[in-house]
């Protein structure tokens, strides 16, 4: 690669080589200044004209990958704001543009710092996933445009939603912003100096056990983190678990119990109490069909409004008691939060039970009243 370079103190150009290990990928093409101490503070603005990119194979040939005939498949990388002067153009000769030649034009640079270009379109600012934790710590709001650091490079972001959980993240702890990892890691290695910044962190699906898959992997300072491992240390004993299961089995089958006797009881005296209003009704007219259905409609309103307001009070006080029992030994709030959620094949069981019996309850006050006698329940003395 042949690079040409213009300073005020200097001009001339340089031809490096290098060998490089296979597979070999060009990220990005530029200048930076790698040691304050050695060689200043700073770069001077100059100019870099790019002639051609050539691979030489070790037979000898040449194959040109870019010629620079057009520089508009090119972009400017900006890592500061001082880069925002930095221009990429074609070389011009007397101005005429000199076809083949890029010419990149940066302003001043500072230590550790690297300007250059990198091949394709800009591809502007990272889609982000951000927690609520983060929009209320920077003030931020979704569709905004901010800036983070990623390795020490800044990559301009835009925040496209906020979510609440992401595994292995405690939002709790601090913060956190979900990024694309293709992206993130091209953006941040377009403009390192000297190394590549990899992933550091792999989920792996196996039916090995965690040894086996570290004896397995090329990896210094490899940490398992066997998920059946962790779920085993913080399972609840099955013993224990179905000791407490039986108890609220007992205390569910108990308040059924309760209410369904408490339902026919109600209905026996109230159909004892009101029989001679029924002998009323039937002496001044009202047929059995429509005695019937006064009957069946006033045990269906107080069924309906009972468990109507039985049900949201359940609901009501488990979201707000709840979250209070969820609070790890430490004393703090667990992470991901308990959620009230309804089992509803247990739910559907003690329904129907229930139903059953009221049915039979109705059914069974229906029945008493169209064997109702009206000469007996209006006979003075009764």
């Amino acid at each position: 690669m042949k690079v040409a370079f213009a300073q005020p103190w200097l001009s001339g150009e340089l031809e490096g080589v290098f060998e490089p290990a296979h597979p070999v990928e060009i990220l990005s093409l530029g200048i930076a200044r790698s040691s304050r101490f050695r060689f200043g503070g700073s770069l001077d603005p100059a100019a870099v004209d790019f002639d051609s990119i050539t691979v030489i194979s070790s037979t000898g040939d040449r194959t040109v990958l870019e010629g620079f005939d057009d520089v508009s498949n090119w972009h400017v990388i900006r890592t500061s704001p001082s880069s925002s002067g930095d221009v990429l153009s074609t070389l011009l000769e007397d101005g005429q543009p000199e076809s083949g030649v890029a010419r990149f034009t940066y302003t001043r640079i500072t230590s550790q710092e690297f300007r250059g270009i990198a091949f394709g379109q800009d591809p502007g600012p990272a889609p982000v996933l951000v927690n609520d934790n983060f929009l209320e710590t920077y003030k931020m709001d979704v569709g905004d445009r901010t800036t983070i650091s990623f390795g020490r490079v800044p990559i301009d972001v835009r925040i496209t939603d906020s979510i609440d959980l992401f595994p292995t993240l405690d939002p709790e702890i601090r913060p956190f912003l979900i990024a694309d990892l293709d992206y993130a890691l091209w953006r941040t290695n377009v403009s390192q100096i000297a190394t590549e910044i990899y992933p550091n962190e792999i989920w792996i699906s196996s039916a090995a056990t965690s040894d086996e898959i570290a004896e397995s992997l090329p990896l210094q300072f490899y940490l398992p983190n066997d998920r059946a491992e962790r779920l085993d240390d913080v399972a609840i004993d099955p013993l224990l678990s179905a000791g407490w299961r039986a108890l609220l089995g007992v205390s569910f089958f108990t308040v059924l119990a309760v209410s369904a006797i408490g339902f026919l009881v109600h209905s026996q005296v109230t159909f004892s109490s009101r029989s001679r209003d029924f002998a009323l009704l039937r002496t001044i007219g009202l047929s059995m069909k429509q005695l019937l259905g006064i009957v069946v409609f006033e045990h269906v309103v107080i069924i309906g409004v009972s468990v109507a307001v039985g049900a949201l009070a359940g609901a009501r006080l488990g979201s707000t008691i709840m979250p209070y029992l969820a609070n790890s030994g430490e004393g703090v709030e667990v992470t991901p939060p308990m959620i009230l959620i309804i089992d509803w094949g247990n739910f559907a069981v003690a329904f129907g039970i229930l139903g059953i019996v009221l049915v039979g309850v109705i059914t069974a006050i229906s029945l008493a009243v169209y064997r109702m006698s009206i000469h007996s329940a209006m006979r003075m003395g009764d």
